[in-house]
């Protein structure tokens, strides 16, 4: 190999890039339906679930649930 010394082997630059279309394929599931879970659309894709984590992360997307805490009562809207 060219630029290499002889007996040593060529070093990676770190993590490979991930594919454009994983991220095309996580954002389009999400669009479709927004309460799918991340190891749903892992399974669906066929992708890692930490590389749909990434995509999600990327594009700060928060998962969130809605919860009620408080309640109105009858005597809270009385004239």
């Amino acid at each position: 190999m060219e630029g290499v010394l002889p007996g040593q082997h060529a070093m990676r630059a770190g993590r490979p890039v991930m594919q454009f279309e994983n991220e095309d394929e996580v954002l389009r599931e999400l669009r479709l339906d927004p309460s799918i879970s991340q190891r749903q659309i892992s399974s669906n894709i066929g992708i890692p679930r930490s590389t749909v984590q990434r995509v999600i992360n990327r594009k700060k997307y928060h998962a969130y649930h809605v919860q009620r805490v408080q309640a109105l009562l009858p005597g809270d809207y009385e004239p």
